[in-house]
């Protein structure tokens, strides 16, 4: 208690004294903090920044472009079959919408739902970035990809039963006779089908929550197999209420 008056009588007594002490403490300090940051090269730093916001600006610059060295290009859609009379034959006619339902029916629900959340965040955002429905990416992708177990989708993280094409130089994975396209994760794959559906709806785009006018653009492309596929795609968002991702 001694100790804690004097201690007070002291700071009474010298304030100003402590003040300027404490300002020159405060200076010294941040002298060196800036000495610290000169010597971990904060420019480098900077630079990192301005080339990775150039980059990202040269992806926008190719995308908008459009021709063989855009990013449909990249993909293997190119200028030659970015109108829907060049990707008629996008879908593989072996691909059967009666084994699909099958194939799908077989895996329980929990699963399925599964499958939905984990790709639900990438649906949203390919909406935002190219105005295609996240319902119909997710039905879509749940359905070609037996949720994820065909071997397109397992041995080439292909979720959409994407072929290849005479433009396509990225990896390829065969199943039942049929070249696929082999992708290097999961997202390139749900971009790949943004690209393409984008370029098929080029002239008349429908609203991003309008999934019915889309399905109608696959339809127009010969992408679906039948009428039994677009059926089972509406019983997908309608079952599971995917449309109100495409709101979000």
């Amino acid at each position: 208690m001694a100790l804690l008056r004097f201690f007070s009588r002291f700071v009474r007594r010298h304030w100003f004294p402590l003040l300027l002490a404490g300002i020159a403490v405060y200076v010294m300090l941040q002298k060196e903090l800036r000495v610290v940051l000169y010597f971990q090269k904060p420019e480098a730093k900077v630079a990192v920044r301005e080339e990775a916001a150039g980059e990202e600006k040269a992806v926008d610059e190719k995308e908008e472009g459009g021709g063989e060295g855009s990013l449909m290009g990249m993909f293997g859609w190119g200028l030659r079959q970015a109108q829907p009379s060049g990707l008629r034959q996008a879908q593989p006619s072996g691909l059967s919408s009666s084994k699909l339902v099958g194939q799908l029916a077989a895996v329980s629900r929990e699963e399925q739902l599964a499958y939905l959340k984990r790709f639900a965040r990438v649906a949203i955002a390919e909406r935002k970035k190219f105005g295609l429905p996240s319902s119909l990416i997710l039905a879509v992708s749940l359905l070609n990809s037996t949720a994820g177990r065909a071997e397109p989708a397992v041995s080439g993280n292909n979720h959409f039963a994407l072929p290849c094409t005479d433009l396509w130089e990225g990896k390829r994975v065969e199943s039942g006779g049929v070249c696929y396209r082999a992708y290097e994760n999961a997202w390139a794959s749900f971009r790949d089908f943004s690209l393409y559906a984008s370029a098929l709806a080029a002239s008349d785009k429908p609203e991003a929550t309008d999934y019915k006018a889309w399905l109608e653009v696959l339809k127009g492309a010969g992408f679906m197999p039948d009428a039994k596929w677009q059926a089972e795609v509406e019983r997908l968002i309608g079952e599971f209420r995917l449309y109100e991702l495409d709101v979000k």
